[in-house]
């Protein structure tokens, strides 16, 4: 241990260098005692931040590591939350209707429609231009009119009167068979006062379920069922009152006047939707759940944003799950489709126009990824999708491709980890966000680009193995160096059946009695390029947070007596510890009974 204060004034503190890092010792300034005796505690503390403003493009790759905290409602969010219970009703034939969650007077907005006549007729030139993609636009706008989700205004598109007209513009996704356009309004288009539509709603609460836990459980069970709530957003309607400040303007000839319409429904496209969007979900559950005891619980936890994804452990249960979700999403509006399962027999049940024999994504924003995850359900095994485009080796580039990996669950850690250590040494060498890189960053990047897209080659099991009454431990090890640490969970299942079922023993062959099964990695690049760290100490903060994030806190759920009857820590020395040559081996074990489900 070494200390630091040789040249300090008398009364200021003393660095001290311990095994995890300086702490400061000394006297500090601290308030006068207050009157009411209360005490305060002060502390202050930094870190190198890769997330700072020129950089932001890399947080949601960073983030994919994170541990999902729940943290408690705003003011503002218990506001919109209770404004939603207040105004909420339903119409006769069940469907939800909903108001815009305003936080301002509505009467600061001033004028939108020059602004959005200027981006619509941009919008049309454009389309003039790409006759498909206009003839997509016209299809979209008609099906709207057809289903009642756009009416025509009966005020006159130059009458003075307090609105708000959205621009729009339209998302092509050329991966899909079916709906290839979204129209998307612009709810952040500034009016004549300064202020957009989404300056004066409320965001409301992030009800998003979390999609670590989702996957986790979509691979727990050997009959895997995933659907999705058909044009989610345009079931849900919106209150007379509110529909004014949803205009939007539409021709279908460039000879024709251009018209103005209202959206009856919540549109893609404000900051607001989201909340509204799942919250009624979940209202829909709480008035509908108790005549669907199976379908309930899943629709409420197993749902992100409009995909649904679960496991069970039969056929029966699949099927009386699928009908039992389908009548209660109806029966709020709703309509679940695009049933896909690695089960013929479920999928032979499900009504076929409810069907899906797509690959399904899992990746949120998938258009947008360099490396996405997809499920195969007919061979029940995860698959990656590589979406290159050849770039100038900048590091504006080399980021804006990373920035878009998508590895929630760490299948392919450790090629994710190759990406971390190219942006930890653009940092590290002050690289400017244009500059050619070093030709060892270069060299390194080009190999990691051309080898991308072996990745497409790799299949990963989606049933971890668990079977009807069977004993599961959780394996967890880490690992760490000067440069990164890394852990693994692994589930290790022992079955008492003599013999294994077919579609059990040709996803994780084996020919007896025990598995073991990689579930989940996860790495991470040391913060302290300059300094070096505490490897055992980075090896135990990683294992904590795998415990924590991971299988423990979500599998609970399905079986009983689901303590840990111990833990095992054991440390392999082979050296002097400052020179970084521990190895730690952390083994969790649970034991679980015999399970029946």
């Amino acid at each position: 241990m070494q200390y630091y204060g040789q040249f300090r004034a008398p009364g200021e503190p003393v660095a001290i260098e311990t095994s995890l890092g300086y702490i400061i010792v000394g006297q500090a300034p601290v308030l006068a005692p207050s009157i009411d005796n209360s005490y305060y505690t002060h502390c202050t503390f930094g870190e190198d931040n890769l997330d700072n403003e020129n950089n932001v493009c890399i947080g949601n790759f960073l983030k994919l590591e994170d541990i999902p905290d729940v943290k408690p409602y705003t003011e503002q969010e218990e506001e919109c939350e209770s404004v939603y219970r207040q105004t909420t009703t339903r119409d006769s034939l069940g469907r939800y209707i909903v108001s815009l969650p305003f936080k301002d007077t509505p009467s600061k907005l001033g004028d939108s429609l020059q602004a959005s006549m200027r981006r619509y007729l941009s919008l049309e030139r454009k389309l003039l231009l790409q006759p498909e993609m206009r003839q997509e636009y016209d299809k979209v706008i008609k099906d709207y009119l057809e289903k009642g989700y756009l009416n025509p205004c009966s005020r006159n598109i130059n009458e003075s009167s307090l609105q708000y007209v959205i621009p729009h513009h339209g998302i092509v996704r050329k991966d899909k068979s079916k709906t290839k356009l979204r129209v998307v309004l612009d709810g952040s288009m500034k009016s004549s006062s300064g202020l957009a539509l989404n300056d004066i709603l409320q965001v409301g609460p992030n009800l998003q379920n979390d999609l670590f836990r989702i996957i986790l459980n979509f691979r727990l069970l050997n009959v895997a069922v995933s659907a999705d709530i058909r044009q989610m957003y345009l079931r849900i309607l919106v209150k007379d009152e509110d529909r004014k400040f949803l205009s939007m303007l539409y021709r279908f000839d460039p000879s024709e006047e251009i018209k103005l319409y209202e959206f009856t429904r919540v549109p893609f496209g404000l900051c607001c939707i989201p909340f509204l969007a799942i919250r009624t979900v979940r209202q829909s559950v709480t008035d509908e759940g108790s005549q669907f005891p199976l379908a309930a619980p899943v629709a409420d936890s197993d749902v992100f944003t409009d995909n649904l994804a679960i496991s069970c452990a039969n056929e029966e249960t699949a099927v009386e799950l699928s009908n039992q979700l389908i009548k209660m999403f109806h029966a709020g509006g709703f309509d679940l489709v695009k049933f896909s399962s690695n089960s013929p027999e479920v999928l032979s049940k499900i009504p076929s126009s409810h069907r899906e024999f797509e690959v399904i994504e899992f990746s949120p924003d998938s258009y947008l990824k360099i490396l996405g995850l997809n499920w195969l359900p007919a061979k029940d095994v995860f698959t990656f999708t590589v979406n290159l485009r050849n770039r100038e080796c900048t590091k504006r580039n080399i980021l804006s491709v990373i920035a878009r990996i998508w590895d929630l669950m760490g299948f392919v850690a450790p090629v994710t980890l190759w990406a971390k250590l190219i942006i930890k040494s653009l940092w590290a060498n002050n690289i400017d966000w244009d500059e050619t890189p070093h030709p060892e960053i270069v060299a390194a990047w080009h190999r990691f680009v051309s080898e991308l897209p072996i990745l497409e080659n790799v299949r990963i099991p989606r049933h971890t193995g668990i079977v009807m009454e069977c004993i599961v431990s959780l394996l967890e090890f880490a690992d760490a160096s000067e440069k990164a640490y890394g852990g693994v969970v692994y589930f290790y299942m022992f079955i008492f059946h003599k013999q294994i079922s077919s579609l059990y023993a040709c996803l994780c062959q084996i020919q007896s009695g025990a598995v073991t099964m990689r579930v989940i990695g996860k790495t991470r690049i040391m913060r302290w390029p300059k300094r070096i760290s505490s490897r055992p100490y980075s090896e135990f903060t990683l294992i904590k947070n795998l415990r924590m994030w991971s299988l423990a806190k979500y599998y609970r759920l399905h079986f009983n007596g689901s303590e840990p009857l111990f833990t095992k820590v054991s440390f392999v020395l082979a050296g002097d510890w400052r020179m970084l040559t521990w190895n730690l081996i952390v083994s969790t074990l649970f034991y679980f009974p015999l399970v029946t489900m």
